[in-house]
């Protein structure tokens, strides 16, 4: 991306990114994809993990939901 955090139109560039919510009972992790065009979640997921495979799989679903 070199930085460019623009886009021309819908669903061509997005980012994640993963934080971690502090509960009673430990951390839960949520990932969240977004469409840089407009900035609109396109996605999301929690687990009790913060591997790959947390926000991989979100993307892999944001994909593959028509539009």
């Amino acid at each position: 991306m070199k930085r460019k955090f623009e886009a021309d139109e819908p669903n061509r560039i997005w980012t994640a990114d993963i934080t971690y919510v502090p509960t009673w009972q430990g951390f839960v992790y949520l990932a969240v994809v977004l469409d840089v065009f407009s900035r609109r979640i396109a996605g999301w997921a929690m687990a009790d993990h913060m591997r790959t495979e947390l926000v991989a799989r979100r993307i892999q679903l944001v994909v593959a939901t028509p539009r």
